[in-house]
């Protein structure tokens, strides 16, 4: 037995929080990952950390949110990501993608 369209819209939204390291700052990484956040429909945040990392609260479709997460871990061209770590959380999504100082 296949998932039917009802099973697939009872499982709702996903939102989870994401640690992205390696050399991802100072490389355009926060807004080329807004940009795929938004083409995707995503919704949440990503900022800068004072640990070189980057961070991003992602919600979504689960499919969606998974392939920016997979996105992450190539990140873009003058990047160098060593590690992206993905966790479901509870946090309150938000409406819209946006870009926060850190």
């Amino acid at each position: 037995m296949g998932w039917s369209q009802v099973d697939i819209d009872r499982v709702g939204d996903l939102t989870a929080h994401l640690a992205v390291s390696g050399h991802v700052q100072g490389v355009g990484f926060r807004r080329w990952f807004a940009r795929a956040a938004g083409a995707l429909g995503v919704t949440g945040w990503v900022r800068n950390e004072d640990s070189g990392d980057v961070t991003a609260l992602l919600s979504g479709d689960p499919l969606r949110v998974t392939l920016l997460v997979r996105m992450a871990t190539a990140g873009p061209s003058k990047a160098d990501v060593m590690q992206v770590v993905a966790r479901p959380t509870e946090s309150s999504p938000t409406s819209s993608f946006e870009v926060l100082d850190g």
